[in-house]
């Protein structure tokens, strides 16, 4: 232990020399690893440098970039592109980017050009009204430049008031939060547009409403194109012609309501079928064949065709059928418009039946005006000869002659009534009265198997005719009637008040419409056809057996009441008996009283009358008549030498006594010649028949003095007397 502890110092002395030994190659260790440690710190410090200069042109710059091209994007620039190049994972992000911002550019490209090209208005506000997007569509129909109107407003580029109501749409969109469609309008250069616009609320991820949605066509055209399909089919509809489209095989697709009417088809019925449904069977296959035809060439086929209704009875249409062709020129359908003219037909056959009879009448009044003159210088020259004779053999057939010349005479007169050349007499009349007063006459014509009812109505107007020719009427028709019911019958005579509308005077071509007096006679006996009926009025047309009638009884009726201006119009079927309805014009005045006045004288005393007729036999008789009755007579065969006899002895002629037509001038010309000389002369007419130049229609104007034809001495002698003292 002591030498240890000996030794301690030693080992002290040892260890610190080692220790300094050992610190000193430490110290040169430091010294060494200090400048290692520099050396690579500075490395280090060099590697880092390059590390981060690397990490910035390899991963920051890059990433930098790809976060401005995010940013570019999230801003609409749908072209943002990362151009730096990088390496790994950054290279493949940038890659990635770089393929989504082409594809949705893409796309957006895509979407934009369907936007733009789109024909209808496409645009998005925010909720303040502010335009976010609109397509070119848009900004052409507001004269916007493009991008200009992003965001204004409606009231920026539209009138105030359009464009309150465009707000005022975007604002309940809004307030529903759903679609809307509706119909607005807008105010164009070439005038207002209509656009249907649909409008729709759009919101974010979260749900929340950031703007409105509208797209917008403009149904101008369309509403245009609709208000005239409207139109054309409203008038379809609503047209008097019958229309019917049928396919190309004739098969019925559409009918109007005026075929309908018409046909008597309801459309249920007609569509599906053919419009042979509606054949008469008046016309023979060649007809058809040839209509065919002309629609097969593809030509418009226009004509009359007989058709038969539902219910049987036949009709006349006038129309065309028209081939419908497709774009590519072929016939898909045909159309077919019609009318019924079958009441045109029937005033045509009644003008035709007006205008034969009167010619026929024309043809009768002027053989009625001859045969008069005829008969007068007869009848005369019997009364002069029955004076002279003293045998009363010859007197008996003098009386024979005059007979038979009367029987002659009236039977003109009937010819005058069918043409209505007679003169008449017409006065205010009451047409319950005269039935009243002729039907105790008419019970014994009629005899005792036919039953005569007479129903008047309390409430009829008065009217204005001749009385005696009223009462002719009655008879005629009555007789008419019981000749009808060979084995008896009942006859019933009517008068009611009727108004004739426009209507039923279209449909007889004679009426004239106003409030009228109907005369109804009806019969119960064996009817008439229609192809006798269409002849009734005919003179001396008959279905009696020979001997047994004129045939100038309805003649003569008709005359009568065509020349009071009324209107006839007969009812009758075979078997069914006939209804005759006679029309006369209501008047307003009242019923003129007939006062009876007292025979005239007979003779005369020395008054010169000049006397004008044509006809050289009958101007003698009359002559020689006034001659033996005291008067002076001049006589000329003409107006000029008339007027040249009155220039000579004018101022001692009281009478012009005239035939109303003569070879050349007339009667009436003569009278206002010789009045311009003398204007107190009396004048006094006579003739066959009543012309214009002396009446209206027939009708003799009140304060004319005249003289019908034939006429016997002693009316002769009432007349020239009258005359001369009107």
């Amino acid at each position: 232990y002591g030498d240890a502890i000996a030794v301690v110092p030693n080992l002290v002395e040892a260890g610190d020399a080692f220790l300094m030994a050992e610190i000193g190659r430490n110290q040169a260790e430091v010294r060494r690893f200090r400048g290692l440690i520099i050396i690579v710190g500075a490395a280090s410090l060099l590697l880092s440098l390059l590390g981060l200069l690397v990490a910035h042109y390899c991963f920051l710059r890059p990433l930098s970039a790809l976060q401005d091209a995010i940013k570019r994007f999230e801003g609409g620039d749908f072209t943002a592109r990362v151009e730096l190049t990088s390496h790994g994972e950054m290279m493949s992000l940038i890659a990635a980017f770089n393929s989504m911002a082409q594809s949705v550019e893409r796309n957006s490209s895509q979407l934009r050009g369907i936007l733009d090209n789109s024909p209808t208005v496409i645009f998005v506000k925010d909720l303040e009204g502010r335009y976010l997007f609109v397509n070119r569509r848009c900004e052409a129909l507001f004269h916007q430049a493009h991008g200009a109107m992003e965001g204004k407003t409606d009231f920026d580029v539209l009138p105030r008031e359009t464009a309150e109501k465009f707000r005022a749409a975007d604002k309940e969109v809004q307030r529903r939060g759903e679609p809307m469609t509706l119909e607005e309008a807008i105010p164009q250069d070439d005038g207002l547009h209509h656009y249907l616009t649909v409008k729709f609320p759009l919101r974010d991820s979260s749900g929340a409403a950031y703007g409105v949605c509208g797209i917008a066509a403009d149904v101008t055209e369309k509403k245009r194109a609709e208000s005239d399909i409207r139109l054309l089919s409203t008038g379809i509809e609503q047209s008097t012609e019958s229309v019917a489209i049928t396919d190309a095989e004739g098969v019925i697709l559409y009918v109007n309501p005026s075929y309908e009417r018409v046909t008597g088809y309801p459309r249920a019925e007609a569509l599906g079928r053919k419009p042979s449904i509606l054949k008469s069977g008046r016309h023979d296959g060649s007809f058809y064949a040839q209509m065919w035809g002309t629609l097969a060439r593809g030509e418009v086929w226009v004509g009359d065709v007989v058709n038969r209704r539902k219910n049987g009875t036949e009709y006349v249409e006038h129309g065309s059928i028209s081939p419908i062709r497709d774009a590519a020129g072929a016939t898909t359908n045909y159309i077919a418009v019609k009318r019924d003219i079958s009441n045109e037909r029937a005033l045509e056959e009644q003008l035709r039946q007006s205008q034969k009879m009167d010619a026929v009448g024309r043809l009768a009044g002027g053989v009625a005006h001859d045969f008069n003159n005829i008969l007068t210088a007869i009848l005369g020259y019997c009364s002069l000869l029955r004076d002279q004779v003293t045998s009363a053999a010859a007197r008996a057939d003098l009386d024979e002659i005059k007979a038979s010349g009367e029987r002659a005479a009236a039977l003109t007169q009937q010819l005058l009534a069918f043409s209505r050349k007679q003169a008449l007499s017409p006065k205010v009349l009451d047409l319950n009265a005269i039935v009243a007063d002729t039907e105790r006459m008419l019970k014994r014509v009629l005899g005792e198997n036919v039953a005569l009812s007479c129903l008047l109505s309390p409430e009829l107007g008065r009217v204005k005719a001749d009385k005696s020719q009223l009462e002719q009427v009655i008879l005629n028709l009555a007789v008419n009637g019981r000749d009808a019911m060979p084995g008896g019958g009942n006859l019933t005579i009517e008068t009611a008040d009727r108004e004739l509308d426009e209507e039923y005077c279209q449909a007889h071509a004679e009426a004239r419409p106003g409030r009228h007096a109907m005369l109804s006679v009806k019969d119960t006996g064996t009817g008439m056809d229609a192809r006798t009926l269409a002849r009734i009025f005919e003179p001396f047309f008959t279905t009696k057996d020979p001997g047994r009638g004129t045939g100038l009884g309805l003649s003569m009726v008709y005359g009568i009441v065509r020349q009071s201006g009324g209107h006839i119009a007969v009812l009758s079927e075979p078997g069914r008996g006939a209804c005759f309805q006679v029309y006369l014009p209501i008047v307003t005045e009242a019923p003129e009283t007939e006062i009876e006045s007292p025979a005239p004288a007979q003779t005369g005393a020395g008054e010169v009358v000049l006397l004008v007729e044509d006809e050289v036999p009958l101007r003698r008789l009359v002559a020689r008549l006034l001659s033996s009755a005291g008067y002076a007579v001049l006589e000329a065969g003409d107006a000029e030498s008339a007027l040249a006899l009155f220039q000579e002895r004018g101022s001692e002629v009281r009478l012009l006594m005239t035939d109303v037509l003569l070879a050349k001038n007339n009667g009436r010309w003569l009278a206002e010649k010789l009045r311009e000389f003398k204007p107190a002369l009396r004048v006094l007419y006579t003739s066959g028949y009543t012309d214009e130049v002396i009446a209206n229609h027939g009708v003799r104007a009140q304060g004319v003095s005249f003289l019908p034809k034939p006429f016997a001495a002693k009316n002769l002698f009432s007349a020239v007397h009258a005359a001369l003292d009107a």
